[in-house]
């Protein structure tokens, strides 16, 4: 039986996706991995603070809060 994953991935995931952007480009974009931006979306770990803060460098008109702590 499949989870429900929690509100932070799907928000995380359609926030890409409004951005018109793959996994690939948005962990580009970060300077990260594909594999940690799929760990994030897909619920197999919490960002972390690394991962919180290069998202909210890379994308600082996007609100932290919004996406991953409502």
């Amino acid at each position: 039986m499949k989870k429900d994953l929690p509100k932070y991935c799907i928000n995380l995931k359609n926030f890409r996706k409004e951005l018109g952007l793959s996994q690939k480009q948005m962990a580009d974009i970060m300077e990260t991995s594909v594999s940690n931006i799929k760990t994030v979306e897909n619920d197999v770990a919490k960002p972390s603070y690394k991962f919180l803060k290069r998202f909210s460098e890379s994308f600082p008109d996007a609100s932290i809060d919004k996406i991953f702590f409502k």
